[in-house]
């Protein structure tokens, strides 16, 4: 049997849209390249952030992260595979997004040559700023996870976003 569905995780369209909303609201305005990675990821499956292990350094991460598992609960109608899978099938139209984002100016180039997303001000659109606004506040508590507690932790070695997501290999990283 064959069945076609769609999902956000794979239109690099809507990474755009996702990569925006997270800068958006991030401190500072700026996101690494990989960081932003894994945010995009549990903007499509915030149900996997129950496994995403709560460092201790974030005051009242475990507490947040547990009422946003229960906001977004998974769905009979979310079958997905392992999540170290789809976080690497993602990686395609995540550089699509990435790269969309330095092509069309809205992201800073030479802050994205050094793998840094920092938004440029007065270049989004305005009819998008206003859709990210309202996801935005559709989606407080997981925006503000996303965009501050998560970036906010360093992201090699054993204590990093690596190794509490559980999303990629971080036993060799060069800490």
């Amino acid at each position: 049997m064959f069945s076609l569905s769609y999902s956000a995780a794979y239109d690099p369209y809507h990474t755009v849209f996702r990569f925006l909303a997270l800068l958006s609201v991030a401190d500072g305005g700026g996101i690494g390249r990989d960081t932003l990675r894994v945010c995009d990821f549990y903007m499509c499956f915030p149900w996997f952030l129950d496994e995403f292990s709560a460092p201790r350094t974030v005051a009242g991460f475990a507490a947040r992260r547990n009422a946003i598992v229960r906001r977004y609960p998974k769905t009979p109608y979310d079958v997905v595979p392992d999540k170290a899978v789809l976080f690497d099938r993602m990686e395609t139209f995540q550089a699509l997004a990435w790269e969309t984002l330095i092509a069309k100016g809205l992201i800073n180039s030479a802050d994205a040559s050094e793998g840094v997303a920092r938004l440029v001000s007065g270049r989004v659109p305005e009819n998008l700023v206003l859709s990210i606004q309202e996801h935005i506040e559709k989606n407080k508590e997981l925006m503000a996870l996303l965009s501050k507690d998560i970036p906010s932790i360093q992201y090699y070695g054993d204590a990093g976003i690596k190794y509490r997501s559980g999303l990629m290999e971080y036993r060799y990283d060069n800490v």
